[in-house]
């Protein structure tokens, strides 16, 4: 059995592709990398080290926390954990990020990492009841 396509099956698919590359190319342009964006590190709930992540240059911050040390690395508008001491290393296996929805969390450690923008400047506060 051969499938035959008809004027109206063509004009929709033209149609739907087209619409796909305009949200595609939307998502892209509309993505602004020239907002301020910094790192923000918590050991237990307090702000110990703020990185700025609109400079490439590399910087290191190193804490001592619940474990041992801390090793932080920030470089080209990422940042991530380079060495910890806990039991499975979790911190470290997060790898790179530069997210403000992918913060990087240490939980045996006590600490955690904050990606903030200028643009989120209002939160939104949910209340459920």
């Amino acid at each position: 059995m051969q499938l035959k396509l008809n004027k109206y099956d063509i004009i929709l698919t033209i149609i739907v592709s087209f619409i796909a590359i305009a949200l595609f190319i939307y998502i892209f342009l509309s993505n602004d990398d020239s907002t301020q964006k910094s790192a923000k590190v918590f050991y237990e709930n307090e702000l110990v080290h703020t990185f700025d992540l609109s400079n490439t240059e590399q910087e290191f911050f190193e804490i001592e926390a619940t474990n041992g040390l801390v090793r932080i690395e920030k470089k080209d508008g990422k940042v991530r954990v380079i060495d910890e001491t806990s039991k499975n290393n979790i911190c470290s296996i997060q790898g790179w990020s530069d997210s403000t929805i992918n913060p990087i969390v240490c939980l045996p450690n006590h600490l955690y990492i904050k990606i903030e923008s200028s643009a989120d400047d209002e939160e939104v506060d949910v209340f459920i009841r």
